[in-house]
């Protein structure tokens, strides 16, 4: 069974007993929250989709650690913007062989 659920402005699919990273919750370790943002609830073959959510469904989890209060946003990882060097292939021209 899972559920696809919205929290911190990002969907996740969720199952029993898995660990999720999300973002902008407020909480402290070791409290139950429930989360009742569900977008929709699979098991097996069947699916139950909301539009946009499921009324009457909620996902209950257990906030295993959060950063310290006051600890800064970590910050993204970003690409190089410095532009590559071009590289122009040189070839040399072909001899033209005769046959003699």
């Amino acid at each position: 069974m899972y559920a696809v659920i919205k929290t911190g402005g990002k969907q996740y699919r969720v199952t029993l007993g898995e660990v999720l990273r999300v973002e902008t919750l407020v909480a402290e370790p070791g409290q139950e929250i429930v989360i009742t943002d569900v977008l929709a609830i699979g098991a097996g073959d069947g699916i139950e989709v909301g539009n946009p959510m499921l009324v009457g469904a909620s996902v209950k989890a257990i906030v295993k650690s959060s950063p310290p209060p006051g600890a800064p946003p970590r910050k993204a990882a970003a690409a190089s913007t410095t532009p590559r060097p071009r590289v122009i292939a040189r070839t040399t021209p072909r001899l033209r062989f005769r046959r003699l």
